[in-house]
């Protein structure tokens, strides 16, 4: 149960994996597994006191506790910041063509899936459940994509610019001047498999769609 406070501010599931930058999937997930405080409303819903949310990001930066998920702070703050932001992409054409409204629900989804990539990638091994819900979020991504018109070859190019920022903020984050050093290159796989499912997933959204 989550801790008694006075005033607590109350959040719905969406608006708690919003404020955690995760999917409402993950969350669900934690809180089933008693990983995160929640209580039960009388109709079933989750409900999550938002200090118990900042409880639970301060401990997963400081070590989360044995048998607590993976956290995305586990990693250090220069790929951590990629959940965030526009990523590079303001100089491609269509960007202008969007209003801020438009624009914010494309952060949503692109913040959740860089959420679940460094949960994945914080792991040594495992966590296929992380890429099936990268794969999950790249479907929603490629389905704003098309309903903003946007083509294929669009998506690809701003997908691989998003890559490259990726990849490049975590090579830096590792500080380290061996680029073939084992933690690394493990890092550099589970961060390539990821994306290249998450590449796939969004080129079956256009396929399907074309058929």
């Amino acid at each position: 149960m989550p801790t008694v406070r006075e005033n607590p501010i109350w959040l719905r599931l969406g608006e708690a994996a919003d404020y955690l930058g995760v999917h409402s999937v993950t969350l669900r997930r934690w809180a089933d597994e008693g990983k995160v405080a929640c209580i039960r409303t009388p109709g079933g819903r989750r409900r999550f006191i938002q200090a118990d949310l900042d409880d639970f990001m301060t401990s997963s930066r400081h070590g989360a506790a044995p048998g607590a998920p993976p956290a995305l702070a586990v990693l250090p703050s220069s790929a951590m910041q990629l959940t965030t932001g526009h990523l590079n992409l303001r100089d491609e054409a269509w960007y202008g063509q969007m209003n801020e409204r438009q624009l914010a629900g494309l952060r949503g989804h692109g913040q959740k899936l860089m959420a679940t990539l460094m949960h994945y990638i914080s792991r040594d091994e495992g966590g296929e459940a992380y890429v099936e819900e990268g794969e999950r979020l790249a479907v929603d991504y490629a389905g704003l994509f098309l309903h903003h018109g946007l083509s294929l070859t669009d998506v690809i190019h701003g997908f691989l610019k998003v890559r490259r920022s990726i990849t490049d903020a975590l090579h830096e984050a590792r500080h380290t001047e061996d680029p073939m050093d084992k933690a690394a290159y493990k890092l550099h796989r589970r961060t390539e498999d990821f994306l290249d499912r998450v590449l796939m997933a969004m080129v079956k959204v256009y396929q399907h769609a074309n058929d």
